[in-house]
């Protein structure tokens, strides 16, 4: 799809990089978003905007409800020109009429009418990228981790070492170790299992492939090695999960080949 959407509770996730848009709203409690150097506190009726390739993640910080929207960059073709901007500030408040809209994308993602929830998109973003302040293009420079960890997310399911991450990004195996410890709180090979795990997950769930495949697919050298990775995080095997998920069904992170709100929010 070119669109995924999700209602959901908050979960950690560490700073990662996807070439799509993505729009997250607090509905319910708080949420803590990190977008690039700066940590955003959100209540409901509040949001960021991720633009493509910009580093982000998110704490759990305690009990709430969000909307995650993730969307291909082909899909807002009117608004190629924002592709690579990066806003000054990624908060926004919603407007009466933008939570109906959010509302509508999610509604119909949940019919499977990806045209009307494209449609959707286009108006909010429409509405949206104006009012933001964004960087002109010539003073985005790409940090040390932007360009690891875009380097990571499109080569995650090959044989990717640290030695040829540091290499990409320009500086030694040491240096960059640091970094994932003190900007995403886990090492390297953490931090790559994390991912394909979470993308082995979305596979098992939304797909008929076959567990070796997945494996295969998401980067893991061996079947064995995947479900003891596995099951070392999500405490079941690869079977159990996709027979009955233990938690949320995570977005991929790539796409590579229902709603009554009437709650806080509104």
């Amino acid at each position: 799809h070119n669109i995924c959407a999700e209602h959901r509770p908050q979960y950690n996730f560490p700073q990662h990089v996807h070439y799509q848009y993505e729009v997250i709203v607090c509905t319910e409690g708080t949420t803590k978003v990190i977008c690039g150097t700066k940590e955003y506190i959100l209540h409901p009726g509040e949001g960021v905007l991720v633009m493509p390739h910009q580093v982000h993640g998110y704490l759990d910080i305690g009990k709430c409800m969000q909307y995650i929207f993730i969307f291909n960059q082909e899909i807002l073709l009117p608004f190629a020109n924002y592709a690579n901007l990066i806003p000054e500030d990624c908060r926004f408040t919603c407007t009466q009429e933008w939570r109906f809209l959010i509302d509508h994308i999610y509604q119909k993602y949940k019919e499977n009418k990806m045209d009307s929830a494209s449609a959707y998109i286009n108006v909010l973003m429409c509405e949206l990228l104006p009012t933001f302040k964004f960087l002109p293009a010539q003073s985005r420079n790409s940090t040390t981790l932007e360009k690891a960890l875009s380097y990571i997310a499109k080569n995650y399911n090959t044989d990717i070492s640290l030695k040829s991450v540091a290499a990409h990004a320009g500086v030694s195996i040491e240096h960059l170790s640091r970094l994932f410890s003190a900007a995403i709180n886990c090492n390297y090979h953490e931090y790559l299992s994390s991912l394909r795990i979470n993308q082995a997950k979305g596979m098992l769930v939304n797909t008929d492939y076959s567990i070796s495949h997945i494996a295969e697919e998401c980067g893991f050298s061996t079947l064995r090695t995947f479900n003891r990775l596995f099951k070392e995080k999500m405490l079941v095997t690869p079977s159990q999960y996709r027979e009955s998920p233990t938690d949320d069904i995570p977005i991929y992170i790539e796409d590579r080949n229902t709603i009554n709100q009437k709650d806080a929010w509104l």
